[in-house]
């Protein structure tokens, strides 16, 4: 049925071929088809543009102010007085799904109850996160959380736990490559990228390195208490010992005796000289010659004059026959002497003392002469 005719009104449209509604038969722009019930808006042709819900249709195909449901979904009661589309079978894109918003933002908010395939070309990837070209099949920049397993390959790697369970994580990936070690040993590398573990070290011994490649180990002795660990130089192990003189030390590990003196035995040796006697003297052996304890030699050991304020006579000689004289502090003084000869008389077998009168030449005491 065709008509060209102004129709105000129709009942019903009905015809075996097409049946043509058209508007702006002048094509001018100012009709529309408009399809409607009541008062709500309907259908409408507006400019090779059909609206649903709206009088102004800026889209080929508008909807607005309610749902667009394909197909024929259930439970969807909720979602239908929003501007949302529904979809009873599935959503097939040979584009993207874009939010628009001011930076385009790819599957911004995107709820899936069924399965979800990304990238399912080869070589497509999918990175989460931002969007930065992905390098790998699926690339996350952000932390990821996963509340079960983490698996490759269908094996657990890391479980719900936390706990590791997959391969050995090699040195040059942040592990050790090892899956146990030795008790009581230490792990050392045993190359570039390879990490070992030594055999178990004495408990109180010291750590001594191996070389380049080789495992450390156990001195082998902890020595005994108070002795120095002493270096052996560039091809010997160190060893426990007493220090010598020449780097420090005394070289005397067997103790002391209280009153031990060390003295230089050598240029480098340090030796004990045992403690003598009461009343001995320290003596010098002299320059290269160890010293000795023993008495003072009154004519090898002594210098100078003894005074008499030390108990001496301040005189280094004496003459023959000569009698000493008190000088108070000072040195004694002598006075020659001279023979003489005294006759005692007695008259009885009782000897007795006679009083002497000075005479010439006889020199007599002023003191008291006592007579036994």
């Amino acid at each position: 049925m065709l008509s060209a005719a102004t129709v105000g009104a129709a009942v019903l449209i009905s015809n075996s071929g097409d049946a043509l509604v058209q508007a702006d038969a002048d094509s001018n722009g100012l009709g529309s088809v408009i399809l409607k019930t009541g008062n709500n808006e309907g259908l409408i042709i507006k400019s090779s543009k059909v609206g649903i819900g709206t009088s102004n249709p800026v889209s080929r195909l508008n909807v607005q102010n309610g749902a667009l449901v394909v197909g024929n979904p259930t439970g969807v009661d909720a979602y239908l007085t929003g501007t949302n589309l529904i979809v009873g079978g599935s959503l097939i894109l040979d584009g993207g799904l874009i939010q628009r918003s001011a930076t385009p933002a790819l599957f911004a908010a995107l709820t899936v109850s069924d399965n979800v395939y990304l990238s399912t070309a080869p070589g497509a990837m999918t990175r989460i996160g931002n969007d930065t070209l992905p390098a790998h099949t699926l690339d996350v920049t952000g932390d990821i959380n996963a509340s079960g397993n983490i698996m490759t390959g269908g094996t657990t790697r890391i479980s719900a736990a936390g706990a590791w369970s997959g391969n050995t994580i090699a040195v040059d990936r942040g592990g050790t490559g090892i899956t146990a070690g030795t008790s009581g040993g230490v792990p050392y590398f045993s190359a570039a990228a390879a990490i070992d573990t030594s055999a178990a070290l004495a408990q109180y011994n010291v750590l001594i390195g191996g070389g380049a490649g080789a495992a450390p180990y156990s001195l082998g002795s902890a020595g005994n208490a108070g002795q120095a660990l002493i270096s052996g130089g560039g091809s010997a192990n160190p060893s426990w010992g007493t220090l010598d003189a020449s780097n420090g030390g005394t070289g005397q590990g067997g103790g002391y005796t209280i009153g031990d003196i060390l003295y230089a035995s050598s240029a480098v040796t340090l030796s004990k000289l045992n403690d003598a006697a009461e009343g001995n003297a320290l003596i010098s052996g002299g320059a290269g010659f160890e010293p000795s304890y023993g008495k003072i030699g009154l004519t090898t050991h002594v210098s100078g004059t003894l005074p008499v304020g030390n108990g001496g006579t301040g005189q280094t000689t004496l003459a023959s026959g000569a009698v000493l004289l008190g000088n108070g502090t000072s040195g004694i003084s002598t006075v020659a002497g001279q023979s003489i000869s005294i006759e005692v008389v007695v008259s009885t077998m009782t000897p007795e003392c006679a009083s002497l009168t000075f005479q010439s030449g006889i020199l007599i005491s002023t003191g008291t002469i006592v007579c036994h």
